[in-house]
């Protein structure tokens, strides 16, 4: 039979699995149970647990941390807000307004994320947020214990904690499966992104199925990271100044040869007076829109970095 970690987050995990009959079921399957608690191991000194417990020293983030984190949870909600009143509600209530280093960053990542909020931009947050801890001791320490531990599976009894990234990190790196419990009926439909992308998961419903399908998909993760590395292994190759200068081109100066642009081949004085015409002509509205919100992200960008 096989060993499994059961990674009690915080009280309500502790309600739900260590006050009911799920240890006596998880013995009954696994040859060996044993609970990495967030908690102070003092809590379960008057419980009759037949299963190691081990108290976890808990992860606190860092600035870097907290940013990538927020940047992929808000990629989430601008990805998936479009006809869902749940995570509309969340995406206007988590906006900032205060005038502090997050408060910055917070108006920063709304407006970069309202851009770059592709499932794949959301994959690469990720990996940018497990950059910035994976050199802490604590990580170490956690790869460590699991690898000490020689676990079959690691069972998670909440989905959105923070300070468990880490330790979903580390087991992917010793390739360890994941399985994550989703807290409550409406999570998938009000909540943001989930702290760290697990193997599985655990539903209360077949709609909610439905919903985890149509938003993560448990083997997507591993096909996007396919397409991310194929994609970065395409832009590795670089083009030569000629190929580059033939792109831009073919590119950005391919348009129609109106009576202005021909005048302009003789004469650039003679297409000053056309400028407004062929700006209004060529410019849409909306790459003014994008512009302008451009301009928003990079106030935002230079005011965080000054407040430090």
């Amino acid at each position: 039979m096989k060993k499994i970690g059961i990674v009690i987050t915080d009280g309500v995990g502790y309600r739900n699995f260590v006050l009911s009959d799920f240890m006596v079921e998880a013995q009954k399957q696994f040859s060996r149970v044993v609970l990495l608690s967030c908690l102070p191991k003092e809590a379960f000194a008057d419980l009759d647990l037949e299963c190691d417990i081990i108290e976890l020293e808990v992860f606190e983030e860092s600035f870097a941390t907290w940013f990538f984190r927020k940047a992929k949870e808000v990629a989430h909600l601008q990805l998936h807000r479009k006809g869902n009143f749940g995570i509309t509600d969340n995406f206007k209530a988590n906006y900032s307004t205060t005038k502090t280093p997050r408060g910055f960053a917070t108006r920063f990542i709304y407006q970069f994320t309202n851009w770059f909020h592709s499932e794949v931009w959301i994959l690469r947050y990720n990996r940018w947020q497990q950059f910035t801890f994976r050199q802490h001791p604590i990580t170490k320490k956690y790869k460590q214990l699991l690898q000490d531990l020689q676990l079959d599976s690691l069972f998670f009894t909440h989905q959105r904690p923070p300070y468990i990234a880490p330790l979903v990190y580390a087991a992917e790196q010793l390739q360890l499966k994941t399985t994550a419990f989703i807290f409550s009926w409406d999570n998938l439909a009000s909540k943001g992104r989930m702290a760290a992308n697990f193997d599985g998961y655990l539903v209360w419903s077949e709609l909610m199925k439905q919903e985890l399908l149509t938003s993560l998909p448990p083997s997507y993760r591993r096909q996007e990271e396919a397409k991310l590395a194929a994609e970065n292994k395409a832009q590795k190759k670089k083009l030569t100044s000629a190929q580059l200068l033939r792109k831009i081109k073919t590119k950005h100066l391919n348009f129609k040869k109106t009576e202005g642009y021909r005048r302009a081949k003789t004469s650039w004085l003679s297409l000053l007076p056309n400028i407004p015409k062929l700006l209004r002509n060529r410019i849409p509205l909306s790459y003014v829109r994008k512009c302008i919100c451009f301009g928003k992200l990079l106030y935002y960008f230079f005011v965080t970095c000054l407040t430090f």
